[in-house]
Formats: C-alpha cells, structure tokens, sequence
C-alpha cells in the first residue's frame, strides 16, 4: 500500500500512522486536483467548436469549480485630469515642495 501512495518502505517504517494518515490523504486530494483539471481541460477543448449547444461545466461533470479559481476584475475607470491634479496637489503640499 505505501508504494501505491509514493512512500517509500524505508520511509514508511519511520512513520506514525497519523503521518501515514495525513500522507494518503494529500495524496488522493492531489489525484482529485489532478482529475478535476483533467476534465477541465477536456470541457474547455469541447466546448470552443459548439459554444451555444454544449452544457455548462457542472452539468457536463457533476461538481463545481474551486473558489481559489480567479474572477474576471472590472476594469478602472479612467481618473478626470481635476482630481489627479488635486491629488498631486495635495501631496505636493502635504511632503514640503513647491508649485510653480
């Protein structure tokens, strides 16, 4: 069994069975993250060709998503050319210099 989870035996002789525990655990989430990355891939490669006609990905696999996944950010606006000069304004005067 620890050579099927990558312990090697003279590693595993050193082992609590708590460590031994904690070991097997790690190393079925990674297989769960590596299969879920797998099947993302696999969707992401079917999906381009049938956008319209093609299920979301929970539908197609049964599970959602981590939240560790990024999210699209909204783009700044651009800063009216009165406040940055405000702002440097205000700095300018808050650090000692002068306006000329």
């Amino acid at each position: 069994m620890s050579i099927r989870v990558g312990i090697r035996p003279d590693e595993y002789d050193d082992m609590t069975p708590h460590e031994l525990n904690m070991h097997i655990e790690e190393f079925y989430a990674a297989k769960d993250d590596a299969e879920k990355e797998r099947a993302l891939l696999t969707y992401i490669g079917a999906k381009l060709p049938l956008l319209k006609k093609f299920p979301t990905f929970e539908e197609a696999f049964g599970f959602k998503l981590g939240e560790d996944e990024p999210t699209a950010k909204k783009p700044k606006e651009p800063q009216p050319e009165e406040e940055m000069k405000a702002m440097v304004m205000a700095l300018n005067a808050k650090l000692g210099g002068t306006v000329y």
